[in-house]
């Protein structure tokens, strides 16, 4: 039951962060959804390796929004489908990406209604950062075992003796 104080927070978060988001309410007669991404930020820096996950907010004043494609560099990576799609009703996703490779990437999130037109978010660019190498396991140095490495003052063989 943790789990449900969580998801109210983050849902408002989102709505929040929707209603300041530029373009996503305009005047949106026209049939095409709007989609507008809300994390991470235009320019962040993210570790390479690490699952980050790209959250939006789509709306369709017509049909409602049926799916969202997150597009990372030209590439779908990822597809979130809305079983209850509602006109002018914000549909929210959280779409996990994990970067394979360092450097300047593009995201946008592809909004479609159940007439199957999209509309796109502008695109995002995010920095991906290499993590710091792991250290190398710890090994014994050559030809030193450490459970037979003899400890100064320390007699093995002593029984202890109560006073």
């Amino acid at each position: 039951m943790k789990l449900l104080p969580r998801r109210v927070f983050i849902i408002t978060a989102f709505l929040l962060t929707a209603c300041s988001l530029p373009g996503l309410f305009s005047n949106n007669s026209g049939g095409t959804p709007s989609a507008a991404i809300s994390s991470p930020a235009a320019g962040q820096s993210l570790l390479m390796g690490r699952e980050t996950q790209v959250q939006s907010v789509s709306v369709d004043a017509g049909q409602g929004v049926v799916r969202v494609e997150l597009v990372v560099d030209g590439q779908v990576v990822w597809v979130d489908a809305n079983a209850e799609p509602q006109a002018n009703t914000p549909y929210i996703v959280s779409q996990p990406w994990t970067p394979d490779s360092p450097g300047s990437h593009t995201l946008v999130v592809r909004a479609f209604n159940a007439a199957n037109v999209a509309g796109e978010s502008e695109p995002l660019t995010v920095q991906i950062i290499e993590t710091a190498a792991a250290p190398a396991e710890n090994t014994p140095l050559a030809g030193l075992n450490p459970a037979e490495t003899p400890v100064a003052g320390l007699n093995s063989a002593a029984t202890p003796t109560l006073t």
